[in-house]
C-alpha cells in the first residue's frame, strides 16, 4: 500500500529550502556539506533562521516573507534607528 501523495504546499515547501540552500551555498554559507546528516543540519539551520526572520517581522503564522513584509519590516527599522538618532542628539 503506497502512502498519500504530499500536499502540493509541503513540495513547494522543500522546492523552496533547496533553493534557498543552493543560494547560500553559491555564496560561501554552508560550503562544505559532505554528507546527507550535514546536509540535514544545513536545511535545519536555514528553517530555523527563516522561522526567526518571520517572527522578527510580527509575522504570526510560520511562512516566507512577502516582499510587502521585508519592506513595512526596513521602514520599522529605520523609524527605530531615526528615533535612536534624534535621542542621542
Amino acid at each position: 500500500m503506497c502512502p498519500p501523495p504530499l500536499p502540493q504546499q509541503i513540495i513547494e515547501y522543500g522546492q523552496e529550502l533547496i533553493r534557498i540552500y543552493l543560494a547560500r551555498r553559491a555564496l560561501g554559507y554552508d560550503a562544505q556539506c559532505a554528507n546527507a546528516a550535514q546536509l540535514t543540519t544545513a536545511a535545519k539551520q536555514i528553517v530555523n533562521e527563516q522561522r526567526t526572520l518571520c517572527e522578527s517581522l510580527g509575522v504570526l503564522q510560520y511562512r516566507y516573507p512577502s516582499a510587502k513584509d521585508i519592506n513595512d519590516a526596513e521602514a520599522r527599522l529605520k523609524s527605530k534607528e531615526l528615533k535612536t538618532q534624534k535621542e542621542l542628539t
